[in-house]
C-alpha cells in the first residue's frame, strides 16, 4: 500500500533476499519479454521499474515490485495476465507474495465484483461523515481518524483504515477495521456501528469478503 495508507505487506525484499533470487535459466529472454509485457499494466511512472531490476539480475525482486505496484494501485488484472504473472512467480520462487498481492487487484473477467475501491470518492466522504456521526464514546473507533477504503458489493460493510500518527511514525502497528454503518446519522450505543479491528490487510479483506464465501 502506498505511503500514508494502512499496510502490513513488506513491499521490497532485502538485499540479501534479492541476491538469493539471482540465477540464470534457459528461456530468460522470453521471461524478460513477459516482464516487459506485464509492466504495461502499471501506471506510467512505474512502467520501467520492474524491467530495470530484471536487467540488473534481480528477477525475483522485479516480479515483487511489479505485483506490489499493481496491488497498491488496485490495478485491474484479467485472468490471462494473472496466469502469466503467476507463471513468472513460480519460476522465481515468489508465488506467495504475488498471490497475496493479486487479491487486491480487481478481476475484470468476473461478472460480479466482490468489492470496489471507494477511497477519495464522494461515497468515501459520505461514509466517513456517517461513521463520525454514529461512533460514540466507548466504541473501539471513537476518536480515531478513519479513511473509508473498500466497500463490499453485496452489503453495507466497509473496510476503513485507522489513520494513526503513531503508526505512521513506526511507533505502533497499523490498524484497519471492517465496519457496518447503520445510516442513522445519530450517535449509536456501542457496539454499534458494528466494527472489527484488524492488524493485517489480508485478514481485513477476508472479513470484507464474508458475503462471498
Amino acid at each position: 500500500m502506498p505511503t500514508g495508507r494502512f499496510t502490513s505487506r513488506s513491499r521490497f525484499a532485502s538485499a540479501g533476499q534479492a541476491g538469493n533470487l539471482r540465477r540464470v535459466t534457459r528461456g530468460q529472454p522470453a521471461e524478460r519479454d513477459e516482464i516487459v509485457f506485464l509492466s504495461r499494466l502499471l501506471p506510467t511512472a512505474h512502467v520501467g521499474d520492474p524491467v530495470d531490476y530484471w536487467d540488473h539480475a534481480e528477477q525475483g525482486l522485479a516480479i515483487e515490485i511489479l505485483s506490489s505496484v499493481l496491488s497498491d494501485r488496485h490495478v485491474p488484472v484479467a485472468g490471462k495476465d494473472r496466469d502469466r504473472l503467476m507463471a513468472l512467480a513460480r519460476a522465481w520462487g515468489v508465488v506467495d507474495r504475488v498471490r497475496g498481492d493479486l487479491r487486491w487487484c480487481p478481476d475484470p473477467d468476473l461478472e460480479d465484483q466482490p468489492w470496489r475501491v471507494i477511497e477519495g470518492t464522494d461515497f468515501s466522504r459520505v461514509v466517513e461523515r456517517e461513521l463520525a456521526a454514529e461512533i460514540s464514546s466507548g466504541h473501539p473507533l471513537h476518536g480515531k481518524d478513519l479513511t473509508a477504503w473498500l466497500a463490499c458489493e453485496a452489503c453495507d460493510d466497509v473496510l476503513v483504515r485507522v489513520d494513526d500518527q503513531a503508526a505512521q511514525a513506526g511507533k505502533a502497528p497499523y490498524l484497519c477495521a471492517v465496519t457496518h454503518p447503520t445510516w442513522s446519522e445519530v450517535p449509536e450505543t456501542p457496539p454499534w456501528p458494528r466494527a472489527t479491528l484488524l492488524t493485517t490487510s489480508g485478514a481485513a479483506l477476508d472479513l470484507l469478503l464474508r458475503c462471498w464465501a
